[in-house]
């Protein structure tokens, strides 16, 4: 933020969200998986929070994103694909970047 812009002078400050969405899953081809916990960096679920919650209430605002990203985009419904990367300070802990959810054929 105390980057000058190029092209807009006016910022405004960084909306602080109250919530971090994450992915939990099992490898379903791998018995012997412990599970994996990440983090999600997409602004997709983060916008959707933002939008609902300006229609009113916070609480329903993140069960709306839940209910998005567990029902309607969720493996039973969609084929699910994450986009994930690292960080050069923790090379072995993934994030989730991106989401591709096409329909189950």
């Amino acid at each position: 933020m105390n980057q000058n812009s190029l092209f807009d002078s006016q910022r405004r400050p960084l909306e602080k969200i109250p919530w971090m969405f994450r992915y939990k899953f099992h490898c379903a081809d791998n018995a012997e998986c412990r599970g994996h916990d990440l983090q999600v960096f997409d602004w997709e679920p983060y916008e959707l929070y933002r939008r609902q919650r300006r229609q009113g209430d916070e609480g329903k605002a993140k069960q709306d994103v839940l209910h998005k990203y567990n029902d309607e985009m969720g493996p039973r419904k969609k084929n699910v694909h994450l986009f994930v990367g690292t960080t050069i300070d923790h090379p072995a802990q993934f994030s989730c970047i991106g989401v591709y959810a096409p329909p189950r054929a």
